[in-house]
């Protein structure tokens, strides 16, 4: 029990002249020393408000690039698909065949009509060429029969003429006569009718029907030329293919879309501008920069359409690019230099702080003696901001000094140290 309060009395004594000796040292020190330790102001990069009544301000103009055709092609005439000569990605040349349907049907009507051609120009060449001489000879031949004929009913007609009034024949036999005369000089008559209009050969008007019905044979040929070659399809310009709808063999009808093409070589950009910036993309029409995700490539304005769009009430500017980086489909961004004429301040954007409800303020610098300054906050609006610097309007005076930035570091009423730059 000894044993156990004397270690107990050892660490309380310890611990009583340590008390002693950290009084005694509290006491000499305040007795030595009694100015106060001066405190430096912090130190912040400041500004000098400078007014702008006009300030350079970059607008993008975003747009979708394009290319400056893009057909869906199919056929005017369907059929079944025999031939697929493309798939999607192949480059084609103009008049490239692309595909084929069948055309066995079309092939046999125009032999058809090619036949009854060749039959109606052989018998336009008959025509024209007049009566041929052994049918002419012929014709005489009947004329000299027919006359022969004549003269023995005329030798007949006078015999019974004599016999009837001696009263020989009876009446029917002399009508037999006198007809068979009549009937003579008619075939006399006919038959030369017949040579001389075989003499003159065939009448205009016929060769003219015939001449028709070969100019007509002849426009169906062609029709059905053309009708054969719209089985083919066929690549209007150079491009690449960029979708194909069909497969060989299946039915497609017409006007149905079989293969997409993109013409190659420069595309387009499509751009929304108001019409206010008009003025300014003429002036830069042919040095425009076009900004997309794996760079910026050279523009060149080729048009504005001259109708609006009625729900943003922009005009279409279309802007062209050699560049083969530029994919149709890519989102891009045009920046168009402006300059804007109203008053400002340009600040860096650091210099901004965040209050209540969406306003932002600045911290005015109000210089006193030493270059010890007391911070002040101005409420201002902010008119424009690209992300690094910032245009902005409210109660500031031309020269005073603003605070850049670490706004983390200081807050309105604090005396800091004014120095120009930025602060490590």
């Amino acid at each position: 029990m000894k044993r156990g309060m004397r270690l107990l009395v050892f660490p309380t004594a310890l611990l009583l002249g340590s008390l002693v000796l950290i009084v005694a040292g509290g006491v000499g020190s305040s007795a030595n020393d009694t100015t106060p330790l001066p405190v430096t102001p912090p130190q912040v990069a400041t500004m000098a408000v400078n007014l702008q009544h006009e300030w350079p301000r970059e607008r993008l103009l975003v747009g979708r690039v394009e290319s400056r055709q893009s057909s869906d092609l199919g056929f005017e005439i369907g059929g079944t698909l025999t031939d697929l000569l493309v798939d999607e990605g192949d480059a084609v040349k103009a008049g490239q065949l692309l595909a084929r349907v069948d055309s066995q049907r079309l092939q046999a009507a125009a032999a058809e009509v090619r036949a009854r051609l060749a039959q109606s120009k052989a018998r336009l060449a008959e025509l024209e060429a007049g009566t041929r001489e052994s049918i002419l000879q012929q014709a005489r031949a009947r004329v000299e029969l027919a006359k022969a004929r004549l003269g023995l009913a005329q030798a007949a007609d006078e015999r019974n003429t004599n016999l009837f009034e001696s009263a020989v024949i009876s009446s029917q036999e002399y009508d037999q006569t006198t007809f068979g005369l009549a009937a003579a000089k008619a075939e006399v008559e006919l038959a030369i009718w017949q040579l001389t209009e075989l003499e003159r050969g065939p009448r205009a008007e016929v060769i003219a029907a015939q001449q028709a019905t070969v100019d007509s044979l002849e426009r169906q040929v062609e029709q059905m030329a053309v009708d054969i070659g719209k089985t083919q399809l066929l690549a209007p310009y150079d491009g690449v293919v960029s979708r194909r709808m069909v497969d060989l063999g299946q039915v497609v009808g017409s006007g149905q879309m079989v293969l997409r093409l993109l013409e190659d070589g420069p595309v387009r950009v499509r751009l929304g501008i108001p019409p206010s910036l008009l003025t300014t993309l003429h002036a830069n029409a042919d040095a425009l920069s076009i900004k997309g995700k794996n760079g910026n490539w050279p523009g060149t304005l080729v048009g504005v359409l001259p109708d609006r769009d009625a729900a943003t009430r922009t005009r279409i500017a279309l802007v062209e690019s050699d560049s083969a980086d530029l994919a149709p489909g890519d989102l891009v961004e045009v920046p168009l230099k402006t300059v804007v004429n109203e008053t400002g301040i340009a600040v860096p954007v650091t210099a901004l702080r965040e209050g209540d409800r969406g306003l932002w303020s600045i911290l005015v610098a109000k210089v006193g003696e030493n270059n010890i300054a007391t911070l002040e906050s101005r409420p201002v609006f902010v008119l424009h901001t690209d992300g690094e610097q910032a245009i902005v309007r409210g109660a500031l005076a031309q020269g005073e000094r603003i605070v850049r930035g670490g706004m983390n570091r200081v807050t309105p009423g604090m005396q800091v140290t004014l120095i120009e730059g930025d602060v490590e």
